[in-house]
């Protein structure tokens, strides 16, 4: 996740509604203390990228926000800096 848009991991057959340029409205993200949240996410790339011990293709979506409202921006900045804080004391 970063403040432009959301990274997925897809294992076994790729849905057809993750192709490329595909528009996916009414996703929600549950973000920890201000719970769920709706969001638009467009589709704007879509990576093979390996396959798992049992064979199942692996699948890498780049998604990006659409028409993100300011307090959803806020939201989803707060909390990439409180991401960014954990791992800095981590190491």
């Amino acid at each position: 996740m970063s403040v432009g848009g959301i990274g997925l991991s897809i294992r076994g057959d790729l849905p057809e509604m993750f192709s490329q340029g595909a528009i996916l409205q009414g996703r929600s993200v549950e973000f920890p203390v201000v719970g769920v949240i709706t969001l638009t996410l467009k589709v704007r790339g879509v990576w093979a990228s390996s396959t798992t011990r049992s064979g199942e293709p692996m699948y890498h979506i780049g998604t990006e926000f659409m028409n993100l409202s300011r307090g959803v921006g806020n939201v989803v900045q707060r909390h990439m800096i409180h991401l960014e804080s954990e791992r800095l004391s981590l190491s």
